[in-house]
């Protein structure tokens, strides 16, 4: 459910508008919008912060140093320690990429001479100065030709059409034909000591940066104690000042108004409380039974959060993900394979979210059950007919009777979607919206019958016609009634009927979208038999038979996991937009909210200690 919200004026002494801010961010009951003004405090930390936040990034590049040297560290440092290893780190990062990019400059000046072989300007500027020029340019095939036979040439090297050439001349203006290069600065040797020493400083910086490993935690702790910092300084520069008083605003859930009146009592603050305006973007506070909340990493995978005014779908999506985790898997060997990987995570990684465990689980006995009544066990025959695995088996639900299986998928669109308006017609009792939920749902259950006839080629049922007209008739005459004069609200709906008719055709698609529960399922289970029917082939045609098994399995291995990717793919494509697409847009739902952060404070921020 989304908590009920209260808007909070919060008045105090401007003398002790600091002290009450600690105080008040202590309670982390209010969630403020604070008005972004310039600071040079803010500004400060901000630097700091940005500092920090990349000298830990540049340790944690090397993830796998990082991470070793990060389970070894027990260093603890203050903030300023910490601003001076961030300093150091991210200086010698600099001195890193600026040796990188003088190396690949030079390295880039030597392939440039590479094709003419050793190089030494100075050898042939002391030619030039005693009166032998030596120019070395690149000829074309015809340039060359031309060239007089006296010429004084030394041909280098021929590449793709090009002839690389020496010229040796006693004429200082005289005119050289094709491509005059450019002699380095450097001789080729040179260059070569040039980017060896410069490979060299940068694998002593590399090895001096790595000793900065072991304060990642340091790094990690100040960059959480300046965004704390930060908050609590736009904060107070943002609070509006009146003479000797300054005031807040924010929203706080109904549940926690006791405990910051409680606060206003003990330090003196004045407070009021208001209900939210329509105007206001009240912050989303969800809260949920534990079992509801598994869905939760998905909302911080995508996201998403309802809006305050909207409703909490949370149950809803939980439950029909898992469907649709199931049907788009499809396949219980690999549900076993899911369970399995969830069980030792959690006994090998205690640490684990509980919700992920949660959500893992339901979602990999959901596809152990879909792929039992389907008898799909990694699409192989030899275990579908088992006795052991046979017994679930629903013949109506095989894969053969594609018919009753997109019967099954709009069934289950047609149950999900109504869903949908039938929460709408309870949330707008009170208004006219509701009879026009009503006829969305009968224009909803009419194109069902229009599909079954047209893609299942079942029997047209006569109500179909009755339900898809009456509901227009509905929507038209009470969906833009706003409680003002019926005949402009009738009005209105006449105006967009084309946009009515729109929506009809939407309706259509949005059910029949729920196909793509049987197509994926169905594309995983023929690639999986693909790849075990090479599997087979390659086994039974090896000379040797070890070697035949051994690629056998190879194939069997990586085919399934390629399938298996596709399919989670799919589980991220299909199963979370049948619930934020199509359902959330028969809800009305924009998932346009934002999280419920309420401004908190820390008193002697941890610098540098281990987390628990």
């Amino acid at each position: 459910m989304i908590v009920p919200m209260k808007k909070a004026i919060l008045i105090v002494l401007e003398a002790e508008r600091e002290e009450s801010l600690k105080e008040l961010g202590k309670l982390g009951v209010l969630h403020i919008d604070a008005v972004s003004r310039e600071s040079a405090d803010f500004e400060k930390l901000s630097r700091e912060h940005d500092l920090v936040v990349r000298a830990h990034s540049i340790l944690a590049a090397d993830k796998k140093k990082a991470k070793k040297a990060k389970q070894s560290a027990g260093m603890g440092a203050g903030l300023a320690a910490a601003m001076e290893i961030a300093r150091a780190v991210s200086e010698l990062d600099e001195q890193i990429a600026g040796l990188k990019t003088e190396k690949d400059h030079i390295q880039a000046e030597l392939g440039r001479c590479m094709v003419w072989g050793l190089i030494e300007p100075k050898n042939i500027h002391a030619l030039e100065e005693n009166g032998i020029r030596i120019t070395l340019t690149e000829l074309s095939k015809k340039e060359y030709e031309a060239m007089s036979p006296d010429a004084h040439s030394f041909v280098i090297k021929k590449e793709k059409g090009s002839i690389f050439t020496v010229i040796v001349s006693f004429m200082p203006t005289a005119q050289i034909p094709g491509k005059v290069f450019g002699l380095p600065e450097n001789g080729t040797l040179e260059l070569e000591k040039q980017i060896a020493l410069r490979k060299r400083v940068m694998q002593e910086k590399q090895k001096e940066l790595e000793k900065y490993l072991v304060y990642q935690n340091a790094l990690e702790s100040a960059e959480s104690a300046l965004a704390l910092s930060m908050r609590f300084e736009e904060v107070r520069h943002g609070m509006n000042a009146a003479g000797s008083v300054s005031h807040v605003t924010g929203f706080v859930p109904e549940t926690s108004v006791e405990t910051l009146k409680a606060g206003a009592r003990t330090h003196g603050w004045g407070l009021a409380f208001e209900d939210p305006a329509p105007e206001d973007d009240v912050p989303t506070l969800l809260k949920n039974a534990a079992p509801v909340r598994m869905v939760k990493p998905i909302f911080d995978f995508l996201g998403t959060v309802p809006g305050y005014r909207e409703m909490d779908a949370s149950f809803i999506f939980l439950a029909f993900f898992s469907i649709f985790y199931a049907m788009l898997i499809g396949d219980a060997g690999y549900g076993c394979l899911f369970l399995l990987f969830t069980l030792l995570g959690r006994i090998f990684y205690r640490k684990m979210n509980w919700q992920i465990f949660g959500l893992l689980l339901v979602t990999s006995l959901a596809t152990i059950v879909w792929g039992a009544v389907t008898n799909t066990w990694f699409s192989m025959k030899a275990i579908a007919e088992s006795p052991i695995v046979k017994w679930a088996f629903i013949p109506a639900l095989s894969a053969d009777n594609t018919k009753f299986l997109m019967f099954i998928c709009f069934v289950i669109g047609l149950v999900h979607l109504s869903l949908a308006h039938v929460i709408g017609i309870f949330r707008n009792l009170k208004s006219f919206k509701a009879i026009s939920e009503i006829g969305r749902l009968g224009i909803l259950w009419g194109i069902f019958f229009l599909i079954l006839n047209l893609v299942l080629q079942e029997p047209l049922n006569p109500i179909a016609i009755y339900l898809v007209l009456g509901g227009i008739g509905l929507v038209v005459l009470f969906e833009q009634q706003t409680g003002g004069n019926f005949i402009k609200g009738v009005g209105m709906g006449i105006a967009g009927l084309f946009l009515t008719f729109l929506s009809v055709a939407s309706t259509f698609a949005d059910i029949v979208s729920y196909v793509r529960l049987f197509a994926v399922s169905l594309a995983g289970a023929k690639i999986a038999e693909t790849f075990n029917g090479m599997a087979s082939s390659i086994s039974e045609g090896m000379a040797v038979p070890v070697a035949g098994v051994v690629l056998s399995a190879l194939v069997l291995f990586l085919g399934h996991a390629l399938n298996i990717v596709l399919s989670l793919i799919g589980v991220l494509v299909h199963g979370v937009r049948l619930n934020i697409l199509e359902f959330s847009g028969h809800l009305g739902m924009e998932w346009s909210g934002r999280m419920y952060t309420p401004f908190t404070y820390a008193e002697n921020a941890q610098i540098g200690k281990e987390k628990s």
